[in-house]
């Protein structure tokens, strides 16, 4: 009998031979110690960390991209006007007006300033002295009877006739009235004129009114009187950027019409009584941090107001910069931005565009070079059209603004198409806002309008609904544009049609080249939509 002893010896002895026969034929991964294993599940699971933490970290990054990178979705209508209300709120406190003199631009040079302090945009002033022209309201009056007769029509200023902008004082008493033909822009228009009379002239395209009072001097008028060939309801609003020594004012066509029906019976007697005050203001600048300082993308629109609370104009086109502003300053412009981008709120723009011209003629002071500007002006207009500035018609020599002019003109013609929104090429007409500034400084450059006493045609109506033939704005430049002043379907189009183009001009690192290439392309009116806009 064997032991048990014997008989465990010969059992491990078949087990050990077993088990060196099943380790032949396992995998050799089963062959790692134990360290080893330790070891690869390790570096397995760090891999797997590493992974996961890069796609969450690619997969913010681009959200935020595409957050910030769509500019147009990060701007709103009602901040911009809640922004205008305070405006107004600003000019109430200042006798309703917003002008240099009132010290309700100051204010507005404040407010801008205190929204813009907590941004990371470097924000600036530029301050400078100049001259503001101011008319003495209650000195003026228009008055006029007729050779004979025992009655006086007696006219009220602003409402009845107005001012041309710099025109020199004056007192007429008792001068009778020739009619001018054709504008008076050629001596043939003046054949006939009798020295000392009043000239009354019809307003045309053929010239600028320095000419019309330059001819009028010259064949001795003692003061000219400018109307709309329209039928307005206002009296045209002008402005002279010559010396004279002849007073220049405006009235509605209906007076005129009866001043030349009367003719050499009629008698006027008027004053006009303006004066020169010595004054310093600022433009308001603020530019991004990042970006290609040598392709500066500049939108500006200026601060000021001619008369009243300037809501429309240009409290629109100044508070749509500040929302612009804080939109681009609330995105991660590294992200986005290849060239930086310059905002600036213009002073002075209502008397000859001092302040964009200032900040032109001061540019060697700063490092920038700018590429090309867009400027905004009176952007929602009551009885709006929607203007797309005509680049072809803007004066220039020099074959890059040209160009870049035409190329700024297809980038607002193909958003509006690509909207469904309907537009008229505006033709040009005088220098009538900053834009003109940058334009003389060979700057390719565009303005966002919405129309100021231009009147609505019967075709206009159809594509933008509103009132035919009356003004755009029928308070332009008068005490009723007030915040109730404002359109807030033109806002919206004009605010979003100007985001896309500065995100399109900002992201572009071949700027100076696209603007270069720019040539005429044909435009259409598409169907009018609001859809693609959320007020």
């Amino acid at each position: 009998m064997r032991s048990l002893r014997k008989i465990n010896e010969e059992t491990q002895g078949v087990l050990s031979v077993e088990d060196e026969h099943e380790n032949k034929h396992k995998p050799t991964c089963c062959n790692l110690s134990t360290k080893q294993t330790v070891l690869v599940s390790t570096i397995l699971i760090c891999a797997l960390i590493v992974f996961l933490a890069v796609a969450i970290t690619v997969s913010v990054l681009l959200a935020n991209y595409w957050e910030v990178y769509i500019l147009e979705d990060n701007v709103s209508v009602s901040r911009t006007l809640r922004t205008l209300s305070d405006l107004q709120d600003i000019a109430n406190q200042h006798v309703m007006s917003r002008n240099d003199y009132s010290g309700g631009y100051n204010a507005s040079v404040e407010y801008i300033l205190s929204k813009l302090q907590n941004t990371n945009l470097h924000v600036y002033t530029q301050t400078f002295d100049f001259v503001f022209w101011q008319e003495h309201d209650d000195s003026m009056y228009l008055r006029v009877s007729s050779t004979g007769g025992t009655g006086t029509l007696q006219y009220d200023y602003y409402q009845d006739f107005r001012v041309c902008q710099y025109s020199p004082s004056g007192v007429i008493s008792n001068a009778g009235v020739g009619a001018v033909a054709n504008g008076g822009c050629l001596d043939s228009d003046w054949a006939g004129f009798t020295p000392g009379l009043v000239a009354v002239i019809p307003t045309t395209a053929t010239c600028d009114y320095d000419t019309k009072l330059y001819m009028g001097e010259k064949y001795g008028a003692s003061m000219i009187i400018d109307y709309n060939i329209q039928d307005s309801s206002v009296p045209l609003w002008c402005s002279l950027y010559k010396v004279h020594t002849t007073p220049y004012i405006t009235v509605k066509t209906p007076i005129a019409n009866m001043l030349t029906m009367f003719g050499p019976l009629a008698v006027i007697n008027a004053e006009v009584e303006t004066s020169d005050i010595p004054l310093t203001t600022c433009n308001v600048l603020a530019e991004t941090v990042d970006g290609d300082v040598n392709n500066t993308v500049a939108i500006g629109a200026h601060l000021d107001a001619y008369r009243g609370s300037g809501i429309n104009d240009n409290g629109s086109g100044s508070m749509a910069l500040l929302e612009l502003a804080l939109a681009v300053d609330a995105s991660d412009q590294s992200l986005w931005l290849k060239n930086k981008i310059l905002f600036g709120w213009w002073a002075v723009e209502e008397q000859d565009k001092k302040g964009s011209k200032y900040f032109l003629s001061h540019l060697n002071e700063t490092n920038l070079s700018i590429a090309c500007y867009l400027n905004m002006d009176m952007i929602a207009s009551p009885n709006y059209i929607i203007y797309v500035l005509n680049g072809s018609q803007l004066h220039t020599t020099d074959n890059y603004t040209h160009s870049g002019n035409i190329q700024l003109q297809n980038m607002f013609m193909d958003y509006y198409d690509s909207q469904n929104v309907p537009y008229v090429i505006n033709r040009i007409n005088g220098e009538w806002s900053d834009f003109s500034a940058f334009l003389s400084a060979n700057t390719p450059t565009t303005s966002t309008e919405t129309g100021a006493w231009d009147l609505k045609t019967v075709q206009t109506r159809a594509l933008f609904g509103g009132l035919a033939g009356a003004p755009a704005d029928p308070c332009y430049h008068t005490s009723c544009d007030t915040e109730d002043n404002i359109s807030e379907d033109a806002l919206s189009i004009s605010l979003h049609s100007n985001a896309h183009v500065l995100q399109k001009l900002a992201e572009n690192e071949g700027l100076r080249e696209f603007l270069a290439s720019g040539t005429p392309q044909t435009p259409h009116n598409p169907s009018f939509s609001f859809s693609s806009y959320e007020v």
